[in-house]
């Protein structure tokens, strides 16, 4: 875990853990207008229809909505093993800003053929919620989380 350099009890990030969404931000033209960054603009529209919110079970932390989910490998939600024999139901998410990545990337034992995994960790808690999986190519992200671990909440 990392250490606490605030001095109010709060975890400061570790080097390996990252944001699971880019930072938006504002761009000021010369004329005074404003204009959004994609992942502004994306979280902007995104905003208006996401539908119900899904938080952590453990500390209630918005982590992504129902409406971010995807189809990956012809399905939303997988059931899946790991090495040691525990079974996880995972939900496929095209973004979960409630959750952060942690640890070095992997290709070994992924469940999504030409999928690198980072463990995802509740933004709030830490709490393990479960994947954030990277392809071959640049923005080619999406998050299975462990669908156990998530509570909806109406907005």
């Amino acid at each position: 875990m990392s250490e606490d350099r605030s001095g109010s009890g709060e975890q400061a990030l570790s080097r390996d853990m990252q944001p699971v969404i880019p930072g938006s931000y504002a761009f000021f033209r010369s004329d005074g207008s404003r204009e959004l960054s994609e992942a502004a603009q994306k979280e902007t529209l995104a905003g208006e229809d996401r539908g119900n919110a899904l938080v952590c079970v453990l500390c209630g932390q918005v982590v992504t909505w129902k409406g971010e989910r995807i189809s990956v490998s012809g399905k939303h939600a997988h059931v899946v093993f790991n090495p040691a024999g525990i079974v996880f139901e995972l939900g496929c998410f095209r973004a979960a800003p409630g959750c952060v990545a942690q640890g070095r990337s992997s290709l070994e034992f992924t469940w999504f053929q030409g999928y690198a995994w980072q463990i995802g960790l509740c933004r709030q808690c830490r709490a393990h919620l479960g994947w954030r999986y990277q392809g071959g190519q640049e923005g080619d992200v999406f998050f299975g989380l462990i669908l156990g671990r998530l509570l909806e909440k109406s907005p």
